[in-house]
């Protein structure tokens, strides 16, 4: 738990012990005392945001305060009530603040902090409700994270209190980096890498691989969805949540055949966002002096990374962009031309232990359960043929789930509600972080690691590594 609130907390059974304890003494030294509870639960608010799970303990901060402000709420039943409810609500506080804490991601291993800003791409103006070309091209939201040296706004600082004030109501969001900060200063140029999350594509889902690329010198790109534009409406932005959330679930054989097409116009438009970022930032990096990117990327070291989906779209954008030098897919499918044709230049997956379906998985009567059966088998026989076709290197790692390799497996202790394998939520982030900074730093940078070894690194037993060498005759960019 996060210090305001535990403090809210602790206060908050300190009050009740006194008002069990002296049951008679009220007066203003109580009323002082839930003037005070009020000051911490503001302080809160402010400063650490609000959040769900501690919902339980401001009811029970309402109750205290009700309980010291009516004489009525002391006598008869209420007398009794009040005190065993608050109890309960703030055990109950307790318990889900701990079952899910607020995520605390990673400490940084290089040597730069993150800032982020906000890249503009033109879009057209937008009224009424999204037909559904617009339903399937959404305009994407893009944002660059980038290395800096500058700190952190503290709690006193006017940047963070002028925006604690305007997220005030909002539920508590994570600082992840510092907004339009300074970039690093120095003469040398810095790598790009464009990074994608998975199939609703609405948020970052590696903020702890984004954070920890940036901080070891890279720029990244993140592609995420819907941007707000001009003349958009909140009624059409929700309608383009709604569909881009659309579930992944193959209930029959439409709704299937449906998804796939869904799957192949996601993977080919979100590649062709990210040319057009790359594009703007093309123009930022070469023709806009006032520009803190003027001069500074280096476009010979250009790579990407997806999450899922976005892995797949990772592929099928160097497919589509010469301009990539390397590749990673985390633990996606392959969709469009990829599946088939493969990646013809450096590419990682990394993945959890891919188990090639039985008969009975395709012959199952849960067709959810069938249908995914079957894009697995055609996808893992692809993705094993054109690693043997082009190269590659594929890493398994024992112990993890599909959410294990995002930060969701931060969420909570219990591993039901990461939906993470077994392993070490920390210890999964840390192997996704090693092996893509490893991977990137040979085929963009030129370093060599021992990472990338066949067979299992002494300090990861967990993790397995195939090696798959470029035929003399494979037609590798």
């Amino acid at each position: 738990m996060r210090p305001i609130e535990t403090l809210l907390i602790l206060y908050s059974f300190a009050l009740l012990l006194r008002g069990v304890l002296a049951p008679n003494r009220g007066g203003g030294s109580t009323v002082f005392f839930c003037v005070g509870l009020l000051l911490v639960l503001s302080a809160h608010v402010f400063f650490e945001g609000w959040r769900r799970p501690m919902l339980p303990t401001y009811l029970a901060v309402l109750l205290l305060c009700l309980s010291a402000t009516f004489p009525l709420t002391r006598t008869g039943s209420a007398k009794v009530l009040i005190p065993i409810s608050v109890a309960f609500l703030l055990l109950i506080g307790v318990a889900t603040a701990l079952i899910l804490p607020a995520i605390r991601l990673p400490s940084l291993q290089g040597p730069y902090r993150v800032a982020m800003t906000e890249l503009l791409l033109p879009a057209p103006a937008v009224s009424g409700m999204p037909d559904r070309n617009a339903l399937e091209h959404p305009p994407p939201h893009v944002r660059i994270w980038y290395p800096t040296s500058a700190q952190a706004p503290g709690p006193f600082d006017a940047s963070f209190l002028r925006t604690r004030w305007r997220q005030l109501g909002t539920a508590a969001q994570p600082v992840y980096a510092v907004a339009d900060a300074p970039l690093i200063a120095g003469p040398e140029t810095l790598p790009i890498l464009v990074y994608f999350p998975g199939w609703p594509g609405t948020q970052v889902e590696n903020h702890a691989l984004v954070r920890e690329l940036v901080s070891q010198g890279s720029v990244v790109l993140s592609i995420e969805y819907p941007a707000r534009v001009p003349g958009m409406s909140n009624a059409y932005y929700q309608a383009l949540v709604k569909e881009l959330e659309r579930p992944l679930y193959y209930g029959s054989e439409a709704m299937y055949k449906a998804l796939v097409r869904i799957a192949e116009v996601r993977v080919h438009t979100r590649a062709t966002d990210a040319s057009r970022a790359l594009d703007a930032m093309t123009v930022l990096s070469a023709e806009e002096p006032g520009s803190r990117f003027y001069h500074r990327l280096d476009w010979q070291r250009l790579g990407v990374v997806g999450f899922s989906l976005g892995g797949a779209v990772a592929a099928q954008a160097v497919y589509q962009d010469p301009r990539y030098k390397a590749a990673i897919n985390i633990d996606g499918r392959h969709w469009a031309e990829t599946r088939e044709a493969g990646v013809a230049r450096p590419y990682m997956m990394l993945s959890e232990v891919l188990n090639m379906p039985t008969a009975a998985d395709l012959a199952s009567p849960n067709l959810d359960w069938r249908y995914n059966a079957v894009e697995d088998t055609d996808d893992y026989t692809q993705l094993y043929r054109n690693l043997a076709r082009h190269g590659g290197i594929h890493v398994t790692v024992n112990g993890t789930a599909h959410m294990s390799f995002t930060d969701k497996s931060l969420r909570s202790p219990w591993k039901r509600l990461t939906e993470g394998g077994p392993i070490n939520g920390r210890r999964a982030l840390r192997i996704t972080s090693d092996y893509v900074l490893a991977f990137f730093g040979k085929y963009l940078n030129g370093v060599d690691s021992p990472l990338l070894k066949n067979g299992s690194p002494r300090n990861y037993p967990e993790v397995d590594v195939r090696i798959y060498p470029a035929p003399p005759s494979a037609d590798r960019e």
